[in-house]
């Protein structure tokens, strides 16, 4: 039976540090309408499982990115047939499914992302300031010439943090077979290498490559960026947990998703950079990002 790991990591790339920001009112508030809390997120979810134990076996704790969170819940909600992707037929891909262990880890970095709700709208660390995304072994701890100490804090070793710890508990112990690291900020579909401007060698890369080929002719249309992170965002990030999974779990398939980002945002206005403001764009960003997702588990 195959089986399958998806990480929704609320980390968000362009931030800046709240002393020496301008006001947050200045910014794109948090739609209270359109997200949910922290709390009753995690409420939903609990819910969501107990009324489907089957199908929803286990799953951990993320954090962050609001957008991604929604997501979460959305796949978690389709996976649980209480929701539906259109033009698709349920019944082909329940079979599908049915053959695959499946866990989502919807919302690991709680207590940052209770602090981008009480108003810091840019943080992307936990509530220790240390970025979850490079608290990871592969590569733990190098800087490049542009590193940033408040923005990219690897903590004081490898796994120093909690959520780290639990999450590499779960994935090996778990062994998947294909690792999703769902982000925002842009649309892109990325492979490893984080730490090099390369991707890997042998038939699994291009294996990860023909896959991310056709999700972005086939969902993307296109216009998704894909290749190695390392080599397409214009800098290396070391210590993440896309790398990890690929060098030392051996997951055959790895890969990071970035499923929503605003250009035309200021760098300073996060929430609307990093998430939808208004409804249409919401529930549209919700159902296209679902779908590739979803595909890339039965594929």
């Amino acid at each position: 039976m195959a089986s399958l790991l998806f990480f929704f990591l609320f980390l968000v790339f362009a931030g800046f540090s709240p002393a020496n920001a301008e006001s947050n009112s200045t910014f794109t508030p948090i739609n209270r309408d359109l997200y949910h809390s922290s709390v009753d997120l995690l409420e939903q979810l609990k819910a969501l499982v107990h009324r489907h134990p089957d199908r929803l076996a286990s799953f951990g704790q993320h954090g962050r990115e609001l957008i991604t969170s929604e997501l979460a819940f959305r796949i978690l909600s389709i996976l649980s047939e209480e929701q539906f992707l259109p033009n698709t037929n349920p019944t082909s891909l329940n079979s599908i499914l049915d053959k695959l262990v499946i866990k989502v880890v919807p919302l690991e970095n709680l207590n940052g992302r209770k602090l981008v709700e009480g108003g810091d709208l840019c943080e992307r660390r936990n509530g220790r300031g240390v970025d979850l995304n490079r608290n990871w072994s592969v590569d733990w701890g190098k800087k490049e010439e542009d590193y940033d100490p408040y923005e990219e804090n690897h903590g004081t070793g490898p796994f120093s943090e909690p959520e780290t710890q639990i999450m590499r508990k779960l994935a090996l112990s778990f062994d998947p077979h294909i690792w999703v690291n769902v982000h925002s900020g842009m649309e892109a579909l990325f492979m490893p290498y984080d730490h090099r401007n390369t991707t890997p060698d042998g038939l699994p890369s291009q294996r990860m490559k023909s896959l991310l080929n056709e999700l972005n002719q086939v969902h993307c249309h296109k216009r998704c960026m894909i290749g190695s992170g390392g080599g397409s965002v214009g800098y290396l990030a070391h210590g993440t947990a896309t790398d990890y999974m690929y060098d030392i779990v051996k997951v055959p398939m790895a890969f990071t998703f970035e499923i929503y980002g605003d250009p035309t945002a200021s760098s300073k206005d996060c929430f609307k950079m990093f998430n939808p403001v208004d409804l249409s764009t919401f529930i549209i960003s919700k159902s296209k990002s679902s779908r590739p997702i979803v595909s890339g588990m039965a594929l």
